[in-house]
């Protein structure tokens, strides 16, 4: 294992995995993931996996739909199936401001290129027949509602996997059973940065050693724009 990289993620769920394929998408080779146990072990394995493209942000807005985006293209690159399921999806409005809310959405929707329909309770009932449209009294009447019709949801574990796939055929690695035991900070004398860090760790592969170690001294920072983490580990039979 390498005791030195230019990027080291901690944590092995979807984030994590997902920031480390983004850096090797950028053509960062010299980055790791360190994960103390396996991939998707915390609340990775047990997240909903809902993905609505619905918010007012235009930053969050571009956010979902570009992760939308990448998850239908995710399996045909890494051949890694995702278990993306397209449903698409109904929000109801039984007002005259959440209809405004969803008008003045449309704005930023359109700009960020999202499908949509402002629905009549028709077309919602059309959509959805078992939908009870209202009855005035104790259910209040539907009077429209927002669709998108690419909402779906996703398995995050299976998500996990193709990211991973798609990090590491783009050189990046990825250590599990391996704990970050600390994060230091030192000094830096190459301008205009004033740290960089350390990172100490230990592997709790079968035949390692299990005492963790001081990382040593990074490659000269004034080599390389982004002041390097360095990492550490304990080393293993096979490494």
């Amino acid at each position: 294992m390498k005791t030195h990289a230019r990027v080291v993620v901690i944590g092995g769920g979807v984030v994590g995995v997902s920031t480390l394929y983004h850096l090797a998408l950028k053509g960062w080779t010299d980055v790791v993931l360190l994960e103390r146990a396996e991939l998707t072990a915390g609340s990775t394995w047990h997240a909903a996996g809902l993905l609505p493209l619905f918010n007012m942000s235009y930053t969050v807005g571009q956010l979902h739909k570009y992760s939308v985006d990448l998850y239908k293209r995710l399996p045909a690159e890494t051949g890694q199936d995702v278990s993306f399921h397209v449903t698409g999806n109904l929000r109801l409005a039984t007002n005259r401001d959440r209809m405004d809310e969803y008008q003045k959405y449309c704005g930023t929707a359109n700009t960020i290129g999202v499908p949509f329909q402002v629905i009549t309770p028709k077309e919602v009932k059309d959509l959805w027949p078992l939908a009870e449209l209202g009855n005035g009294g104790d259910t209040p009447n539907i009077i429209g509602a927002l669709y998108h019709p690419d909402d779906g949801h996703i398995a995050p574990a299976d998500l996990t996997m193709a990211l991973r796939k798609g990090a590491r055929s783009r050189g990046a690695e990825i250590y599990e059973q391996t704990e970050v035991t600390a994060v230091k900070q030192t000094a830096s004398t190459c301008p205009p940065f004033r740290s960089s860090t350390n990172t100490s760790c230990t592997t709790n592969r079968p035949n390692s050693k299990p005492t963790a170690r001081k990382a040593g001294a990074s490659s000269p920072c004034c080599a390389n724009p982004i002041s390097p983490i360095t990492c550490a580990k304990s080393a293993w039979a096979g490494s």
